[in-house]
């Protein structure tokens, strides 16, 4: 989960200062992705089993829907955040979110 956490907020930090088209693929395509995937459902469908032996199933549900519940809310206020300022802004932003929970 840590690496998780260091790689989305390393590619969201350096996202902004591209200047070639294969940084921003480099950045928010590979870091952000892979620590995405490392804080989503695959994160979650490592370390919940060995928490949780009574109710492992509810458990997971609840993870992955909060997955999908945070992305519902989330996209669209990153959206108007691009719109009010820049996406490189949203970018600084949304690593700093990212690295301060």
């Amino acid at each position: 989960m840590e690496a998780g956490v260091l790689l989305t907020g390393a590619g969201l930090l350096v996202a902004p200062l591209a200047s070639a088209p294969w940084h921003v693929y480099a950045t928010l395509g590979v870091l952000v992705g892979a620590g995405s995937v490392c804080l989503g459902y695959s994160g979650h469908g490592l370390f919940l089993p060995a928490w949780f032996v009574r109710r492992r199933g509810l458990a997971i549900s609840i993870a992955f829907s909060g997955v999908g519940v945070g992305s519902i809310l989330m996209l669209p206020a990153l959206q108007a955040h691009i719109e009010r300022t820049d996406w490189r802004t949203a970018c600084f932003t949304l690593a700093w979110c990212c690295s301060s929970s």
